[in-house]
């Protein structure tokens, strides 16, 4: 039977629906639920919630206790003192504006290192670009990965590795279920975007 690791970014998919929905939340329950029916799955194997947190902030403290409890994902939450804010990357968002915030790109690489040749297959939930090396060398590892994520928000650099009749890495792109997953009744603007 198949294994499958779930990896999400939660920081990235954070600040990113933000910019998307605006007010709207993202529904953590239908993510999942799209995901598993995107990939044809009853649940997954393994999953890990990579996020930043402020001890002295109630709702995030409700939230984190949601990840764990109610959605029942490994959380690997960081206070944010300890959390490094590395340089702001390029993005689409915001008019083509880097913007900075914490990443959790050495933890997620770690994790693929470890769950490639061990999982059959890893879905990546992140928009950071720096994740595809480590990515691919899972891929030459013999495990499928996939990054899970609304495309229109990418950096241009991922595009060269969904463009091939047989990509190396495959994208699920969020963007066509982003008003189902902001429970809106159409699409968000920019949505129809299409991959070059």
């Amino acid at each position: 039977m198949k294994k499958t690791a779930l990896l999400i970014d939660g920081s990235a998919l954070f600040f990113t629906t933000r910019a998307l929905g605006g007010d709207k939340p993202l529904d953590y329950r239908r993510l999942e639920e799209r995901l598993k029916e995107g990939y044809r799955l009853k649940a997954f194997d393994y999953t890990v919630f990579f996020t930043a947190y402020n001890l002295a902030n109630e709702s995030q403290q409700k939230f984190l206790a949601f990840i764990r409890d109610t959605m029942r994902w490994t959380l690997d939450a960081v206070p944010w003192f300890e959390a490094v804010v590395p340089p702001a990357t390029y993005t689409t968002l915001e008019g083509n504006e880097p913007r900075p915030f914490i990443r959790f790109d050495a933890r997620i690489a770690f994790s693929l290192g470890r769950l490639a040749n061990v999982y059959d297959e890893v879905i990546v939930v992140s928009d950071s670009y720096p994740l595809a090396w480590p990515m691919v060398e899972a891929v030459k590892k013999g495990t499928a990965v996939s990054l899970a994520f609304f495309a229109q928000s990418l950096d241009p650099r991922w595009m060269r590795y969904f463009r091939s009749p047989s990509p190396e890495i495959k994208l699920f792109d969020l963007d066509h279920f982003s008003g189902e997953l902001f429970g809106l009744k159409g699409a968000l603007p920019g949505s129809d975007i299409r991959l070059p």
